[in-house]
């Protein structure tokens, strides 16, 4: 009876756990870094991490811990050991096969050395070969490439200086086109292993905005000395070295105010920094809130997070310069042993708290790291050079270099321009003043001419903007009436504040009043613009002058902001173009000769109440009269319309 009993009581347990579902194996959330910032990681496959591994992304899985494979081996990767988890979560880092450093900024015409590290003892059977992608106007004899040690080892040397436009005094800002880069590539072979490729990046001197605001180990170059150092901070020992071309060399070491003076006794303040250190408090309620506001919604303080990252774009996607002590994003992410994946998963939530704020271009990369600079040096914010610093870099980006080309660059280099009523439409600062972004800002009479620069027409932090390319948003001047939406649409606004005819009356200064779009109508002449004579009224200015053409590869050579004939025949006949671009000295030469001058005045004055000179000198105000609508130019003119 009592074997029965347990045999019925044992059956009955048999069949209960029978009933019951399969205990779940414990899981594990493995996440796989490269353990070099500017080493990717490629695609994992799931099935390298254990049989049933379920992928959440290029490189986060879920797997069960009976099953996690022990160890992990990665094309271009050192096989690496796999621990077991002691919690829920598992990073696996692995180290690249080969490592390249680029060597800090080294200067002009100076030699360099870059040695591959092998990541794991199995790379140090291999062998490295080099060519050169690019160097500085496209010498690349002069680089002397040399290896040895079986390529674990390069020499090579920087070019010499090639001054640029130079500031008459104060520090020099270098752009990236200017700081003497040189591209090399390696090629690295290991056995039946695939090719490794990496390029490197190697700079004769780190890039610069000319703000007296700058990094820890960044060499700043001043002009209009010689300079003595009259005042360090406590600990420094930096001192000033000579460098080409009579201009001298200083790399600050510690964090703090320096205070230079030249022979004359004038002083040139610059505050030092780091960028991780600087404190963010811009966005106090009292100060740049607003700003800050729009700022952390631009898409330059989104370059790197939450898009594709290449290591290329590092240098100009985050804050620093790669190879500085400057406490950017790569070297901060170095002091914390810290990489990204490359799933485009990584957000701001999911970076370490100190990376936050250098991942993506935020304020210190514009403004500097030291602290805001004293008033008398605020003006420098406004110079092309700040942007320069990343958008300076052909053929990648043209933007610079194409601006450098046009007569927006060129606005201010009569001295009377940068004095009212001209400073308005002719420099940078009069420009922000007059439509209410920026308070009056005195630029130094040795700053020289500035042209009208990037901030004049884009803004990263305002609040009246689009969103691509940053481009202000200001009101139509109630000179030319309504417009249709797209001028506003398209950010095209920003280019009537200047080209078209003041409310004061007092000068025909532009003309886009030629374009048919409206205008005030005068007494005993002629009014707005019948809609037969504005066959461009549904047309911005940036759709002929600022539309990439299809001849160059280069992004930013719409900044140019040329027209050429190639571009009106894609919505005009040939022979009609050519008919208009003949007009061009036709109404010119007429223009000129009703206002009795020889066209040596950029800016012909007339009053509203003398029409027959105010329609001339509208004409003759509009270079491009005989495009933007020729019809009306000569009736203007009451020139024959044949």
């Amino acid at each position: 009876m009592r074997a029965g009993a347990l045999l019925a009581a044992f059956l009955i347990t048999a069949s209960l756990i029978a009933c019951e579902p399969p205990r779940r194996e414990p899981e594990v959330v493995v996440t796989v870094r490269s353990a070099s910032e500017l080493v990717p990681l490629p695609s994992v496959e799931a099935s390298a991490l254990g049989e049933g591994a379920r992928a959440l992304g290029p490189h986060r899985f879920v797997v069960s811990r009976r099953s996690l494979a022990r160890s992990l081996t990665l094309e271009g990767f050192c096989t690496e050991e796999i621990s077991r988890p002691e919690g829920p979560a598992l990073d696996v880092v692995l180290r690249p096969r080969v490592e390249v450093l680029a060597p800090a900024p080294v200067g002009f015409d100076a030699p360099f050395t870059i040695e591959v590290r092998p990541g794991c003892r199995e790379a140090i059977a291999g062998h490295a070969t080099w060519e050169i992608v690019r160097a500085p106007g496209g010498e690349v004899g002069t680089v002397g490439l040399t290896t040895e040690r079986r390529g674990f080892v390069v020499h090579g040397r920087t070019a010499a200086w090639t001054p640029p436009v130079l500031p008459r005094w104060g520090l020099v800002p270098i752009s990236a086109a200017e700081a003497g880069e040189i591209v090399l590539r390696m090629r690295f072979v290991e056995g039946e292993s695939a090719p490794i490729t990496r390029e490197v990046r190697v700079l004769a001197a780190a890039r610069s905005t000319g703000l007296p605001s700058i990094a820890i180990g960044a060499a700043a170059l001043l002009r209009g000395g010689p300079f003595v150092l009259r005042e360090s901070p406590p600990g420094a020992h930096a001192v000033i070295e000579q460098a080409s071309d009579g201009l001298e060399r200083f790399v600050p070491d510690v964090e703090g105010r320096w205070l230079f003076a030249d022979r004359e006794g004038r002083t040139l303040a610059l505050r030092s920094g780091e960028h991780a250190r600087t404190p963010l408090d811009c966005g106090r309620s009292e100060c740049h809130a607003r700003e800050t506001e729009h700022a952390a919604a631009s898409p330059m303080t989104r370059a790197f997070v939450g898009r594709e990252r290449e290591a290329c774009a590092i240098a100009c996607h985050t804050v620093g310069e790669p190879g500085l002590p400057d406490g950017g994003f790569v070297h901060e992410a170095g002091r914390l042993g810290w990489s990204a994946s490359t799933d485009g998963t990584l957000t701001h939530a999911t970076l370490p708290r100190s990376l936050r704020r250098l991942a993506g271009v935020g304020c210190t990369a514009c403004h500097g790291p030291g602290a805001i600079p004293e008033a008398s040096a605020r003006w420098a914010i406004l110079r092309t050079d700040v942007c320069a610093s990343c958008h300076d870099a052909p053929p990648r980006y043209g933007h610079v270099a194409a601006w450098s080309r046009s007569a927006m660059s060129q606005s201010d280099h009569a001295s009377e321009t940068r004095e009212a009523p001209c400073a308005r439409c002719h420099t940078t600062a009069g420009f922000l003043e007059s439509i209410g972004a920026r308070a009056h800002t005195d630029v130094p009479a040795e700053a020289g001419p500035l042209g009208i620069a990037c901030a004049a027409c884009h803004a990263p932090h305002a609040e009246a903007r689009l969103e691509v390319a940053l481009v202000r948003r200001v009101p139509v001047p109630a000179s030319l009436g309504a417009l249709p939406d797209t001028w506003t649409d398209r950010g095209a606004t920003v280019c009537l504040t200047c080209h078209a005819p003041g409310e004061e009356g007092a000068t025909a200064s532009s003309a886009a009043i030629l374009l048919g779009v409206g205008g005030r109508t005068i007494e005993g002449g002629l009014s707005n613009a019948v809609e037969d004579e504005a066959p461009h009224r549904e047309i911005t200015c940036t759709e002929c002058h600022a539309s990439e053409p299809s001849n160059t590869l280069e992004r930013g050579a719409a900044h140019a902001f040329a027209i050429d004939r190639d571009r009106c025949v894609r919505c005009h006949d040939r022979a009609l173009v050519d008919r208009a671009f003949a007009q061009a000295d036709v109404l010119g030469s007429a223009a000129r000769a009703r206002l009795a001058d020889d066209g040596s005045a950029p800016h012909p004055t007339a009053h509203p109440d003398d029409a027959t000179r105010w329609n001339a000198a509208l004409v003759r105000g509009d270079p491009g009269a005989w495009a933007h609508a020729p019809a009306y130019a000569r009736r203007l003119l009451g020139a024959s319309s044949e």
